[in-house]
């Protein structure tokens, strides 16, 4: 498969939506490292693999597209998830490839996880001790942006900080620019109340939300920011273009790129707190 045409299928694959799962399922059956294929390549030598995963709930077969483990999935699942997507007519003739599934392959793979999204979260709730009630409420957020805000809101606990993580997915419908934490800030922002008194930070821990911006930070200022501006919350979602609606109310979080995806963070307070302290 050409880098072209790779590219433009997952290219294609993001902006419908697909999760990290069926993406890397795809990559598992069109790359020739990927799906477990480095043991088969290196059988019987001894392999270590030390696994950072940016994937929610931590399937080791899926961080990285699994190059050092076995496949649970077949060339018929990554059609499927083509055909899903209406992608299947476009891509059918390419050249998929089956991934080993001998265990003798990999007797000889020693795979270790040294680094995922739950451990970057219990650091947070670990340095937030003593500064403010904190706890952590999931490693597993997903989800589209309008469910996923709803689901913080009804979480939120008086003066308590929740610490979350996970990856959403966003259908690109628009031609606006923006990432999918700054597009979940935004629905946040959208449907906050004044007597609320929440505060919500999301933001990409590898530093890069699609678009230059790592995140946004929203409260209720956010709104009545947009009010003055005249920007309207629903025009810019439907373009998906969080990004320029943020930049205007600058709530926009900026980063040099960190080196390392644990996938994404979310934090959310409700109540007053002293920006000091934070």
């Amino acid at each position: 498969v050409s880098e072209k045409i790779y590219q433009r299928i997952f290219k294609l694959l993001t902006e419908r939506g697909a999760d990290i799962y069926e993406i890397n399922t795809l990559r598992k059956h069109l790359d020739w490292v990927k799906g477990g294929q480095i043991p088969k390549i290196f059988f019987p030598a001894k392999i270590i693999s030390l696994i950072v995963s940016d994937v929610v709930g931590d399937d080791l077969s899926f961080v990285a597209s699994g190059v050092t483990l076995p496949d649970k999935t077949t060339i018929a699942s990554a059609l499927k998830i083509l055909k899903k997507y209406h992608l299947l007519k476009e891509f059918r003739s390419l050249n998929f490839l089956a991934t080993p599934k001998e265990k003798k392959f990999f007797q000889n793979t020693f795979n270790f996880l040294i680094l995922s999204n739950k451990e970057a979260l219990e650091t947070m709730l670990k340095i937030s001790q003593g500064k403010v009630k904190a706890k952590i409420f999931s490693a597993q957020i997903v989800g589209s942006p309008k469910k996923v805000a709803r689901l913080f809101l009804s979480k939120a606990l008086k003066n308590t900080l929740l610490i979350s993580g996970g990856e959403i997915t966003v259908k690109i419908k628009g031609k606006g620019k923006g990432g999918r934490n700054q597009e979940l800030a935004l629905e946040i922002a959208k449907i906050l109340k004044p007597k609320e008194e929440i505060t919500f930070l999301s933001f990409a821990s590898d530093g890069l939300d699609f678009y230059r911006a790592a995140g946004a930070l929203v409260d209720f200022s956010t709104k009545l920011k947009a009010q003055q501006l005249k920007l309207s919350f629903e025009k810019y979602l439907k373009n998906n273009d969080s990004f320029n609606f943020l930049k205007q109310t600058q709530d926009l979080i900026f980063s040099k790129p960190t080196g390392i995806n644990l996938a994404d963070f979310y934090l959310i307070f409700k109540g007053k707190y002293n920006n000091s302290t934070y």
